[in-house]
């Protein structure tokens, strides 16, 4: 019992937090935005951009597919602060069933769905079948939101050359915007 009021308590001050963060964020656009049609979308994205599209899709009662474990109880409690709807649960990993039950009733309800597409135990940016999936069965179509960039080099790429080929690799795969953290690097600003 107090666990769960910590929980909701601890969801609404992220909530709040990021809401504020978010305000400050330009967010770029390019190309189809499922928002301007009013038709339900299964929007899908890596879980590097959870939290520009957080806050980009807050309050539009969208379902945010969230594991059935303690961090996903905490993921819920942030995401119903947002104004997102309520969340099946069950991953990739864990209650993959139960949350392509809740996915498939809430598109029957008429409301778009979410889902990060890698998975909660990676590898990072490799998708997982669920999305697929859920498309077949809910009959949605599925809206790449965005791809992750970097305003520095990445950890990972030898130069920043390299970083700006995987960038346009990702646009060429039909990214339609691209989400970054606004430092890499703080030691660089």
């Amino acid at each position: 019992m107090i666990e769960r009021f910590a929980i909701r308590v601890a969801g609404r001050f992220v909530a709040l937090a990021l809401r504020a963060l978010g305000a400050t964020w330009r967010i770029e656009r390019h190309g189809d935005d499922p928002l301007e049609h009013d038709a339900p979308f299964l929007g899908t994205i890596w879980h590097a951009g959870l939290f520009c599209a957080a806050h980009r899709f807050r309050d539009r009662g969208i379902a945010i597919a969230v594991s059935q474990s303690r961090d996903g109880d905490r993921i819920d409690a942030v995401l119903m602060q947002l104004g997102f709807g309520a969340s099946p649960r069950g991953s990739s990993s864990r209650g993959g069933v139960a949350a392509l039950a809740g996915l498939i009733r809430t598109a029957r309800e008429g409301r778009s769905l979410g889902l990060l597409c890698d998975g909660p135990r990676g590898p990072a940016r490799i998708c997982k079948p669920g999305v697929v999936a859920t498309a077949r069965a809910t009959g949605l179509p599925i809206f790449p939101i965005g791809v992750a960039a970097f305003p520095d080099v990445h950890p990972d790429s030898p130069h920043l050359d390299h970083d700006v080929e995987v960038l346009v690799r990702k646009a060429d795969a039909g990214a339609t915007f691209a989400i970054t953290q606004m430092v890499f690097d703080a030691d660089s600003y």
